[in-house]
């Protein structure tokens, strides 16, 4: 069971890394890259911006993944990493949210003559509500962490 395990944590470990570097070289490409035009350059920004944010999600996912291959799993770095990735993934979808909304202006508002119809079709739609599910669940396993570590610190005082 523990070469599964293994193999398993060396395979995320890899694929993490991997996902870094790609994510590492669209943010330098992103934030060398030229704005000649003035309708690109929104896009651009919001772009360099979204690929910092997952540069940082993946660099915390990172430091999960070495925690959890050297079983050193309830840790405070631990918790703090799961934290940051629930900030960050927030984060995401507030700045997403805010570019796709307000900033780009390019929805065509053409009403349904329902009130209700239109608030969801413009702003409730372009929430991105499966990043915002998995900042629950890391907020929930960021928790779980924080009991561990908690009933990890009182077995090491009882005697």
């Amino acid at each position: 069971m523990k070469k599964g395990k293994d193999f398993i944590i060396r395979c995320l470990h890899v694929t993490v890394g991997m996902a870094l570097v790609v994510q590492s070289l669209v943010a330098a490409i992103l934030v060398v890259a030229p704005f000649y035009q003035e309708e690109v350059y929104l896009h651009r920004v919001e772009q360099a911006i979204l690929s910092v944010i997952t540069l940082l999600v993946f660099w915390q996912i990172r430091r999960f993944v070495i925690a959890f291959r050297s079983n050193s799993i309830f840790e405070m770095s631990v918790f703090r990493s799961l934290r940051y990735i629930t900030i960050l993934l927030i984060t995401y979808v507030i700045v997403d949210f805010i570019f796709t909304v307000f900033v780009k202006g390019n929805i065509q508002f053409q009403s349904t003559d329902i009130l209700i119809a239109d608030i969801f079709l413009y702003y409730i739609k372009p929430i991105k509500f499966y990043l915002l599910f998995i900042a629950v669940l890391s907020m929930l396993f960021s928790y779980l962490i924080k009991n561990g570590l908690e009933l990890k610190e009182e077995s090491s005082l009882t005697i």
